[in-house]
């Protein structure tokens, strides 16, 4: 049985993706940790427009983004090798 949390959150902590593989590679509680952002959830993404989406301020996952998540996750790597 799975249990989803469905929390409210302003657009500017949200950020979409279409690629659900992504979404697999980097979880919400991965995205959550890194980045302080969550994915908007897939059936309101479903029916907003994507000019709408970008107009309320909802970021698009990006290169930037995958990119600050590995430099986040090898800072963590590093200081628990060290600590």
């Amino acid at each position: 049985m799975f249990i989803i949390e469905l929390t409210w959150k302003l657009p500017s902590q949200l950020i979409v993706s279409n690629d659900a593989q992504l979404q697999d590679v980097i979880p919400s509680s991965v995205l959550r940790d890194k980045l302080g952002l969550d994915y908007l959830h897939p059936d309101v993404a479903d029916i907003m427009s994507p000019t709408l989406i970008t107009s309320l301020g909802v970021q698009k996952i990006s290169l930037q983004h995958l990119i600050e998540i590995h430099r986040s996750m090898l800072r963590q790597q590093q200081h628990d090798e060290i600590g």
